[in-house]
């Protein structure tokens, strides 16, 4: 009888997550790293031996690759060759993809509760939540962020044959739990925290810390070791120099107020954003600061909440273990918070939903609780179906971000870039416009606008633009290249030879961009 109850929870799993991530099918590529990591990257074009290696690599990267984002993140990339060696710029096969590993990660976290609780319902509770959340939507609908359901599976993975390791003593589960563990490393840095959660796992299961035991986790921590040698190497050589600004004080205060917010998304799903700016000024609003009193009081709540079960702490470090790498304690730009950041932590966090379900399901009606778990369900599934929609296209994804926080320039910017690729360049040139009016020291953005003044036949404003760029960016190749076109167009040949010199001895290659344009 139960075998056929999850053979049909199973079902019920599958077809309720991928209807509601259905519309990301018809879904394009963002201009948000997706032309980074996908579109212009030229180590996705061949599945060679040697090209596999150079993806694999940390010192024979060319640019920013694979390292976009100051991320050691190889095996992403090597998805996306395999997909481009057979579909090319399909873009319904990349979220096909993403599609697919969201469910099988869905299902993933089905078992896990299962084999840790033994219990069918607070198992699927705990994986339809997971599965249909809107916050899900951002790792699934973005193409750039395989990473995340890709690091996810193999964790998942991970931690499910450590469970059976520890419960048959058959170490062909633990290679294979190290082997799976090494892949979701290879995957996205944050999963380095596994090791803790297989300590946390044994705390659940009542594991003794004896000696074997811990012994048992040195291979785990020598991996994760590793990897965060790797990603401090990368991190240092793709340092950010915007984060030297924020101060301690500041980032603690980020990071109490990041617990604060991402537990209010989980339970109301709503003002969702690609970017959550930092505060704008000096001085933090009085909920920032009043989150370095309100976090510690939630830890004390846990703590007690051990008098009565261990299930709350479980779930609550789960999701805080998961958490830590972004956090903000080490500021990652852009925002403050982001959606993606989410995606395996929630897990923990649903786990205490349904264990909470569980006990009202014992103690009240049967009936009303599943009639209000089905609305629930439908409710997330139809925000998160609404929600892959603004992926749709650029403009969509950042006209959207701007409806709820206007107050941020790279919106601004991204859109405009979409503007300029549907030639609409007058409401490119806005968009740049507004971006420099509240960030004037990006150079990107006067290049940009100098780009959409060159198409509108402006080329005075595009050199004037071209040239402030080059001021904060002395370096920039591109914009030598295309002030000298602009020049030439505006009948100075020698300013533009100058320029187009300029631009070859800093290693531009006129093919190379014609080829991105």
């Amino acid at each position: 009888m139960q075998i056929r109850l999850i053979r049909l929870l199973i079902l019920l799993i599958v077809f309720i997550t991928v209807l509601s991530f259905s519309p990301c099918l018809k879904n394009g590529f963002t201009e948000w790293d997706d032309q980074a990591y996908v579109i212009h990257n030229e180590m996705i074009r061949s599945l060679s031996l040697e090209n596999i290696k150079n993806i694999f690599s940390i010192s024979g990267v060319r640019g920013d690759i694979p390292f976009v984002k100051s991320l050691y993140h190889p095996l992403p990339f090597l998805t996306y060759a395999v997909e481009y060696h057979f579909f090319q710029f399909n873009p319904s096969v990349y979220h096909c993809t993403n599609i697919i590993l969201h469910v099988l990660n869905t299902l993933l976290v089905f078992w896990m509760i299962f084999i840790l609780t033994d219990n069918v319902i607070i198992a699927f509770v705990t994986a339809i939540f997971f599965g249909v959340h809107p916050l899900r939507v951002e790792s699934v609908a973005w193409i750039a962020e395989r990473k995340d359901v890709l690091y996810s599976f193999f964790f998942f993975a991970s931690l499910i044959c450590y469970i059976y390791y520890m419960k048959k003593r058959s170490y062909n589960y633990y290679y294979l739990s190290l082997f799976m563990f090494l892949l979701s490393l290879f995957s996205k840095p944050m999963a380095v925290t596994l090791p803790f959660v297989l300590l946390l796992f044994d705390y659940f299961m009542e594991r003794k810390f004896t000696v074997s035991n811990i012994t048992a986790k040195i291979l785990y921590f020598l991996l994760s070791g590793i990897f965060i040698i790797i990603q401090g190497f990368v991190i240092l050589l793709n340092r950010d120099p915007e984060a030297r600004h924020y101060t301690f004080f500041y980032n603690i205060c980020i990071a109490s107020h990041g617990i604060i917010f991402y537990t209010g998304k989980l339970l109301m799903p709503v003002k969702l954003a690609c970017i959550y700016p930092h505060p704008s000024g000096y001085i933090l609003p009085p909920f920032f600061i009043a989150s370095l009193f309100i976090t510690p009081l939630l830890f004390l709540l846990i703590i007690f909440s051990r008098k009565y079960t261990k299930k709350v702490i479980f779930g609550s470090l789960f999701f805080l273990i998961t958490l830590l790498p972004v956090s903000q304690l080490i500021p990652v730009p852009p925002g403050i918070a982001a959606d993606r950041y989410t995606y395996m932590p929630s897990a923990g966090f649903f786990y205490i939903m349904a264990e909470g379900f569980y006990w009202l399901y014992n103690k009240y009606n049967k009936v009303l609780l599943l009639i209000i778990l089905s609305l629930l369900i439908c409710t997330l599934s139809f925000l998160t179906w609404n929600r892959c929609n603004v992926w749709s296209d650029n403009i969509t994804l950042w006209s959207d971000t701007l409806r709820k926080y206007p107050d941020n320039f790279i919106p601004y910017y991204n859109r405009g870039c979409a503007y300029y690729g549907a030639e609409e360049y007058d409401r490119a040139i806005a968009d740049f416009s507004k971006a420099i009016e509240m960030n004037p020291l990006h150079e990107k953005s006067y290049y940009n606008r100098a780009n959409a003044y060159g198409r509108s036949g402006e080329y005075n404003k595009a050199i004037s633009d071209y040239t402030q760029a080059l001021k904060l960016n002395p370096d920039y190749k591109e914009a030598y290249y295309y002030r000298g076109v602009s020049y030439a167009r505006a009948g100075d040949y020698e300013k533009s030879s100058a320029d187009i010199e300029k631009a070859k001895l800093l290693g531009y290659k006129v093919e190379e961009y014609k080829n991105k344009k």
